[in-house]
């Protein structure tokens, strides 16, 4: 049985793996990747769909990719290509290779998305909240077991905390989106690529985890703590660096008031509570008396 050929192009030039379907490991730079597949027939476009279904129906996605297949041969002889991401999931297939325009959105939001929590994607999520969606909803993939598309990779670094989480494609490329920066992409990178800009001491662990059956983890979302989403930056993005390193998950009203204000009624307060201290930002101390957890409006969660 042929195995259609797997091509890699980045900003270094292309590089094609085996026809065996073994992807050999290589070392590209940090650049995203524009993989594509080639099918000569139908049972190819089949066997795609099991191998990139990713929580998906697989016969309704067999039927897709073979009309996928037929409307191409109409009008082209011999194999067809076609761009990998425009065979994956939606969030991958709209989100390769661009930028979300805001900061917040972080690779625990990302891996949750790809897997089912699409909804609620465009948000920042702590690795606490990661951590217990994936011992909820999701079971550890054996040493021994083949990863498959979908999987969750969580990175642990040498003391065994968490440090990065991305979503197995192939055994070479992964989606990540790296960091919460607005200027950070959405990426379909070599796993290689992606360990090395991470752990470049190569000492971490990764463990995979699998969505399990049913479980619905758009679900997951709704039990994780309420943190801010940063949909729109209107401080300095180091300012923003600091508040999360400092673990503040929620800002003064009045701060909101300078920032936000012509926003009117969509930024709504979903709670309040006193509080004693002021809050320092860009040198300037503003008395707080109420704290309002930063949310983006309904109408920016993607579907």
């Amino acid at each position: 049985m042929l195995i259609p050929r797997l091509i890699l192009s980045s900003a270094r030039g292309v590089i094609k793996t085996a026809n065996n379907g073994q992807y050999e490991p290589y070392s590209l730079s940090g650049f995203g990747l524009n993989p594509t597949v080639t099918w000569r027939n139908a049972e190819d476009a089949r066997r795609d769909a099991r191998r990139f279904a990713m929580g998906r129906d697989v016969e309704e996605l067999q039927r897709r990719f073979e009309d996928l297949l037929k409307s191409r041969q109409v009008s082209e002889d011999g194999p067809i290509t076609f761009a990998l991401d425009t065979l994956l999931p939606d969030f991958i297939r709209s989100r390769n290779q661009t930028y979300e325009g805001c900061s917040g959105p972080n690779c625990w939001a990302t891996a949750l998305a790809v897997t089912g929590g699409q909804r609620r994607a465009m948000r920042y999520l702590s690795s606490e909240a990661l951590t217990e969606a994936l011992l909820k909803g999701f079971e550890a993939v054996g040493s021994d077991d083949e990863l498959k598309a979908g999987d969750v990779l969580a990175y642990l670094n040498d003391d065994g905390r968490l440090a990065h989480a991305a979503v197995h494609v192939t055994d070479t490329i992964v989606f990540t989106k790296n960091g919460f920066s607005g200027n950070s992409p959405y990426l379909l990178q070599a796993r290689d690529a992606m360990e090395q800009n991470y752990f470049p001491s190569e000492d971490f662990h990764v463990v995979a985890f699998r969505a399990r059956e049913g479980v619905d983890i758009e679900e997951l979302w709704h039990e994780a703590p309420e943190l801010p989403s940063f949909w729109r930056v209107y401080l300095s993005p180091s300012t923003w660096r600091a508040l999360i390193i400092a673990g503040v998950t929620y800002l003064p009203d009045v701060v909101l008031e300078w920032g936000l204000g012509f926003y009117g009624s969509r930024w709504l307060p979903t709670s309040t509570r006193p509080v004693k201290q002021g809050l320092l930002l860009g040198g300037i101390s503003y008395p707080t008396r109420r704290w309002i957890p930063l949310r983006s409006p309904e109408a920016s969660y993607v579907i």
